[in-house]
């Protein structure tokens, strides 16, 4: 059993936590922010790592959402925070999508857990048609990141100069950015095919 189907049975009890929600609503609030900036709405969205749902928010309620994770106990919980929600248990580093499949995907609290951001970006654009927008966040190195390891996850955190480096290789500039306690917030927009 993985540790996320693990995890996905007290996931919400422990991201309400008061000190930990306010983290959250900082980063939800910086990427809704972004999410709006984006020159046009789109009516469906792949989120990748969606976990059980609680970056679902973001979103308004009339955008079909495509979720992927890895773990299905996630994945039924996010299926119950979000209705009409499409499942699709899989790696979000070799997505069963074709080729420019949607304008728009979202990575919300995922790349930390991947050792290697470049090869989930190339992917990423592979699937995103060309004009596309990722709506995405990374977590950077300071102290309370390091400390999320105490927490049994591996985690991988990017510095602002390879991330960028790695986005623009995968064909994607970055448009907007934010910043929160424990993340960067970044939209990007696919600039090549």
């Amino acid at each position: 059993m993985s540790s996320w189907n693990f995890l996905s049975g007290f996931y919400y009890a422990w991201r309400r936590l008061p000190g930990i929600r306010l983290i959250l609503d900082a980063e939800i609030r910086n990427c809704r922010d972004l999410w709006s900036r984006m020159p046009v709405s789109p009516d469906q969205i792949l989120d990748v790592g969606t976990g059980a749902g609680s970056s679902l928010e973001i979103f308004p309620c009339e955008v079909e959402i495509i979720a992927v994770d890895t773990s299905r106990k996630m994945l039924r919980r996010a299926r119950d925070r979000r209705k009409g929600l499409y499942a699709v248990q899989a790696d979000v580093r070799a997505l069963p999508f074709r080729d420019a499949s949607f304008q728009a995907a979202s990575a919300i609290g995922l790349t930390e857990y991947l050792p290697d951001s470049s090869g989930f970006l190339r992917e990423i654009g592979r699937v995103t048609g060309p004009g596309g927008y990722l709506l995405s966040t990374f977590s950077r190195p300071n102290l309370l990141n390091r400390l999320r390891v105490l927490l049994g996850n591996r985690l991988y955190f990017k510095k602002a100069d390879q991330w960028k480096e790695d986005a623009v290789s995968a064909g994607l500039e970055i448009k907007a950015e934010a910043v929160s306690l424990l993340q960067m917030q970044q939209l990007m927009r696919k600039f090549r095919s």
